[in-house]
């Protein structure tokens, strides 16, 4: 997906066009078949499918523009920026079980469209870091994890913080929308820049699973094509298993045949869900079979399935979002969104609700504040945790 930005010569060329490739964009983030926004705005399907491969025709452009901003609830300036690329769902891996419909895919999809906006405005503004991300295509997943603990130099030690460790790696990782509800997550590589999307609808602990998983398929899937006789989702959730809870960690720290309250001291210890531990423990060789099955009923019957009784973990804050909107970053959703022309709202959800969230200090400081602080390039200073 390359995706320009728009210079004030180039906005003005397209002032009075309305970009194709954007009103799909915007359809799919909302969650709108094409019959769906064809009724709303009084057009026929076929219409609109012809608007949406040519673009409307310039005689409707100021009506349309109108009824698009209002459907749609994206600021006039979207629609008229330069024409953007939308990944396929071919190209994209979910984490999504058969719940999730093709609406559903297609609005996350659409998302990773405006994180590629958001993130080409970070590296305009701030010195966002480069990817280093491994192609470790063709390694077993869980040698994969060991080693990339072992060239990220995080040894046996629990990872404190997933989202910040993937981004001070470069990877972007960004929110997704509740439009996109039945999906976890997705990852997707855009010309050589990894995008995580997270929905953290699951617990904190299975964010953090989620993100390891789609580290996963970055990492082992990123540079080759689909394989019908792999089962790439087993491989993610493999790696993602020995990234968080390294078999060598779980011969350290329990005994042959461990009880139920060793697994769940360890769970918390490494930040994980109580099921996945128990997996985990069970594929070292510390558990006979009977054994598993009765502490997984035991966890079941407890509620572990859906939820983390007990735990206090929360979900993992952003390093990059939260700096962005600190006094030194300079930013507010506003800002940004005035910027990059995507709704305050959706950025909430694309910076993992740290617009949402963020203090508002630089909002009320005088206006020459606000100049200085805007007028600096500050260093992201994005730290390994």
């Amino acid at each position: 997906m390359e995706l320009t930005s728009v210079s004030p010569e180039q906005r003005g060329a397209n002032s009075q066009r309305i970009s194709p490739s954007r009103l799909q964009v915007a359809r799919l983030r909302r969650g709108l078949t094409k019959a769906d926004l064809a009724n709303r705005i009084g057009v026929s399907p076929s219409t609109l499918s012809k608007w949406e491969a040519d673009g409307p025709p310039t005689s409707r452009f100021a009506s349309l523009l109108e009824d698009l901003v209002s459907t749609l609830d994206f600021p006039p300036a979207f629609f008229t920026a330069d024409e953007v690329d939308i990944p396929t769902l071919e190209r994209t891996l979910f984490r999504a079980g058969s719940r999730a419909t093709q609406r559903q895919k297609l609005a996350a999809i659409s998302s990773g469209v405006n994180a590629k906006i958001l993130l080409k405005w970070l590296r305009a503004h701030f010195n966002y870091p480069s990817p280093d991300i491994p192609d470790l295509t063709g390694v077993s997943p869980a040698e994969a994890a060991r080693y990339l603990r072992s060239i990220w130099a995080l040894g046996d030690m629990p990872i404190p913080n997933s989202v910040q460790l993937a981004e001070s790696k470069g990877v972007a990782v960004v929110g997704l929308p509740p439009a996109a509800s039945a999906v976890d997550a997705f990852s997707i590589w855009e010309n050589d820049q990894p995008f995580i999307f997270l929905a953290r609808r699951r617990t904190p602990e299975g964010a953090r699973f989620d993100l390891a998983h789609e580290l996963g398929h970055l990492i082992l899937h990123s540079k080759s094509d689909p394989d019908p006789t792999t089962d790439r989702e087993t491989e993610a959730n493999q790696f993602a298993a020995e990234f968080l809870i390294p078999t060598d960690v779980i011969h350290a720290n329990l005994r042959l045949y461990p009880s139920l309250d060793d697994i769940l001291r360890l769970k918390s210890k490494l930040k994980v869900s109580a099921i996945a531990a128990l997996m985990a423990v069970f594929h070292a060789g510390k558990l006979s079979d009977s054994q598993f099955r009765q502490y997984a009923g035991i966890l079941s019957s407890r509620g572990f399935r859906t939820s983390e009784p007990g735990s206090d973990l929360q979900y993992e804050r952003s390093r990059v979002f939260d700096f962005v909107f600190s006094p030194e970053g300079g930013q507010t959703a506003r800002s940004i969104a005035d910027a990059t022309h995507i709704p305050v709202q959706d950025l909430n959800f694309l910076t993992l609700n740290a617009a949402a969230s963020a203090v508002s200090g630089i909002e009320h400081q005088c206006p020459s504040a606000r100049s200085s602080a805007s007028s600096r390039r500050p260093n992201l200073r994005i730290i390994k945790a």
